[in-house]
């Protein structure tokens, strides 16, 4: 598998929608594994984790409002 190369044209036209409401509450959407090296750490959480007793591998991850300047 080639590995994506992200080249940030600054265009707004991928980063435009990154919000959403869900029942009167704004959520970050939700990311891939492979989307999560696009963004910076503190704007980034982990969603969804699977492991035995604690979770082992990160499956995706949502961005946070509140990091991203939005409450």
């Amino acid at each position: 598998m080639a590995d994506t190369i992200f080249e940030c044209h600054k265009c707004d036209a991928c980063c435009r929608n990154l919000l959403e409401e869900r029942q009167g509450v704004l959520k970050g959407l939700m990311i891939t594994a492979g989307e999560r090296s696009l963004f910076l750490d503190n704007v980034v959480s982990p969603l969804t984790a699977v492991g035995k007793r604690k979770p082992e591998h990160i499956i995706n991850y949502q961005l946070n409002a509140n990091a991203l300047g939005f409450s």
